[in-house]
């Protein structure tokens, strides 16, 4: 039986993956910021018949991410797969308003705030969980995140996030900016890692 962590479980995507992995049979470790959120998720999780656990964290925060970790595996013995998709949208101009700010305006620290969670937040949790992975023999021994041939799923992931973007751009404009460059590289790095750690994608991809 499978464990999975994943970040951002409380909502959205998160939720979603959550509810179909204790479907195919997976035991689920739900974490979020919002730690009420994450433990409906985990009763939903529970109620299909597998065990859950509700973890919460700051995915910007480095050692709350090894303490994720550590509670992950003390409740439900294993790390098997993560999935990192705590994320944030665009900052928004006003709270009551739907239009988030364009490249043009939005305030710096404002975009600071989305790359911290999107880009240092995924580096944390998917960093926090190889490191397990490869003292217990889960993951390669060659290092996910280094820059040498062989092990580039982050390099990767940057450049298809370029890709992406630059097709949500002619798509939708300045206005996709923001969610192209901070959540498609949150995705294409997920979705690498995951693959690297299944191996069913070779480290040298």
């Amino acid at each position: 039986m499978r464990t999975v962590l994943i970040t951002g479980a409380g909502s959205g995507i998160g939720r979603a993956c959550a509810l179909r992995f204790a479907a195919e049979g997976a035991h689920v470790c739900a974490a979020d910021l919002d730690l009420a959120a994450a433990r409906e998720t985990a009763g939903r999780v529970e109620a299909a018949g597998r065990r859950s656990l509700a973890v919460l964290v700051d995915t910007t925060d480095e050692a709350a991410n090894d303490r994720m970790v550590a509670q992950c595996v003390e409740a439900l013995g294993a790390v098997d797969v993560l999935v990192a998709a705590a994320g944030v949208a665009g900052a928004r101009v006003s709270p009551d308003s739907a239009r988030p700010y364009s490249t043009l305006d939005i305030p710096t620290e404002k975009f600071r705030a989305v790359i911290d969670v999107n880009l240092y937040g995924l580096l944390h949790s998917n960093r926090a969980v190889a490191r397990w992975m490869v003292a217990h023999r889960a993951l390669p021994t060659a290092d996910p995140f280094a820059a040498e041939p062989g092990s580039q799923p982050m390099l990767h992931a940057a450049w298809l996030s370029q890709v992406l973007g630059y097709l949500v751009q002619r798509r939708f404009g300045n206005e996709g900016l923001v969610f192209s460059h901070a959540f498609l590289m949150t995705a294409t790095a997920g979705v690498l890692m995951l693959a690297v750690a299944r191996r069913e994608v070779p480290a040298t991809w």
